[in-house]
């Protein structure tokens, strides 16, 4: 690292002066949290960077494998902990996001997507980054809604089944809302997702050389396979648990 580069560093930093300073006189606690915030982010951007560099330096299929599932334990941690979830519900959450990650990219990488060379970390890492991180803001949506729905309403269930109805249509009403939790917020998100994230993702594929038509086909191909993977892997996550939270607390 230079001094030209360390320097820009220091320099861009200053940047963080402006919301510091309003925070220092306004809230000193949420000052301390900026700064812890801003630090944990700095941490983790380096270890990502160090580890799609890696990735994409030697280019193993297994070794993008391993780390889109360790990427499913680290999203499925920041779920349960965003649904206050218990930990037992880990494993059956991290099965969900990577097979609702790796369908889908599968799908589009090896089957769809024009110029792509299936499994290859250039395309396999940005492609489940992409999807998973999108898998994850709706499972924390999703699960949420179908935890509270259970704990509020668990009188529905018990009523439903203590009226001759099967274990799976008693929960069914559960799914559907947790279902339209997922998919509301993601249709009303879809025209500014056209105007200002999307933007932004086709920049980079443009900039990295692809074909205008090529990278707009793949935006589009993505955002379908981002909304089907939610569905998956919360219907996954969902059927995982479900001895979890109602056999064992039946």
């Amino acid at each position: 690292m230079t001094g030209t580069m360390i320097l820009r560093i220091i320099l861009g930093l200053l940047l963080l002066m402006i919301p510091a300073g309003v925070l220092y006189l306004w809230d000193k606690k949420l000052l301390h949290s900026l700064g812890l915030g801003v630090a944990r982010m700095a941490g983790q951007t380096l270890v990502v960077c160090l580890m799609v560099w890696a990735l994409l330096r030697y280019d193993h299929v297994w070794a993008s494998l391993l780390w889109l599932v360790l990427l499913g334990v680290y999203t499925s941690l920041i779920i349960l902990n965003k649904v206050k979830g218990r930990l037992r519900l880990l494993l059956p959450v991290s099965i969900a996001q990577v097979v609702g990650t790796l369908l889908p990219v599968s799908y589009l990488l090896m089957v769809l997507l024009p110029g792509t060379e299936g499994f290859t970390a250039r395309w396999l890492v940005p492609a489940g980054a992409l999807l998973m991180s999108h898998i994850t803001a709706s499972q924390i949506r999703g699960l949420s809604t179908y935890l509270s729905a259970i704990e509020t309403d668990r009188e529905q269930y018990e009523f439903l089944v203590g009226n001759g109805k099967e274990h799976l249509g008693a929960v069914i009403p559960f799914v559907r809302r947790a279902v339209q939790a997922i998919l509301s917020p993601s249709a009303a998100q879809l025209a500014v997702t056209g105007l200002f994230t999307m933007p932004l993702l086709l920049a980079g594929m443009l900039l990295a050389g692809a074909a205008p038509l090529n990278a707009f086909i793949a935006m589009l191909l993505f955002t379908c396979g981002c909304l089907a993977g939610s569905v998956i892997a919360l219907i996954l996550s969902l059927w995982l648990c479900d001895r979890y939270l109602f056999v064992k607390n039946a």
